[in-house]
Order: C-alpha cells, then structure tokens, then sequence
C-alpha cells in the first residue's frame, strides 16, 4: 500500500475511533430524559446524528483507501466537517446551513469514487 493509500484509511479509522469515544461519553449522559431538550429535540438529534457520522462516513473512506485507486482527500475533508459540524450544529444552531458544503463535498468525493473507479478491478 502506498503512503498517499494510506491517509483515507488513516482518517477512516480516526473518525472510527472518534465516533466509538464521543458514544461511549455521550451515553452516560443521554441517558437522561430531559437532557438538551428532551430525545426529540434538534440539538440531541444532531448530536447523535454527528456522534454516528463519525463512524459511517470514516468506513466510507476505509474502503475507499482498500480500493487502492490513490487519495480522495475531498471525501475525507467533507467527512470530517460533516460529523464534526453536525455536533457544532447540536450546540450552535446556525452552523446547520454550513453543512451543505460538507455533504457535497462527501457527495462529490463519493461520485468520483463511482464514476471513475468503478468497476474495481
């Protein structure tokens, strides 16, 4: 594998890791009903939108690093912005519109990896 392989791989398994340790603090502490707002509330929400983000989008990128088609820096950048504003959003609700950038850059990361890769062979 080369080193320039190795930073979505490197990354996925950060944002793994991230998103394994924010559920393990979160979970103590969201076992409270009336926390942030109740389970419902558009600040728990994204919260945990942002706490589950880490670990999905960071497979996404494992696998595309596994691919072995060179780097796809876009995809892991707008990953790390998409769950990681998701939880900035939980707190200051106005970010929520920066997000859209994050998700096409995910979205176009994606693409690039469908339409020019794909099939692997």
């Amino acid at each position: 594998m080369e080193s320039i392989q190795g930073i979505n791989i490197v990354g996925g398994w950060a944002m793994i890791s991230t998103g394994i340790f924010s559920g393990m603090v979160l979970m103590p502490v969201f076992l409270k009903d009336d926390l942030l707002g109740g389970y419902a509330s558009f600040r728990r929400r994204f919260i945990r939108l942002g706490h589950i983000a880490f670990v999905v989008l960071g497979i996404i990128n494992i696998l595309y690093g596994l691919m072995g088609e060179g780097e796809n820096s876009i995809l892991l950048i707008g990953a790390l912005g998409m769950a990681t504003g998701c939880i900035i959003s939980g707190f200051w609700e106005k970010y929520k519109y920066i997000l859209t950038v994050y998700a096409l850059m995910v979205l176009y990361g994606a693409l690039q990896m469908l339409c020019c890769k794909w099939p692997v062979t």
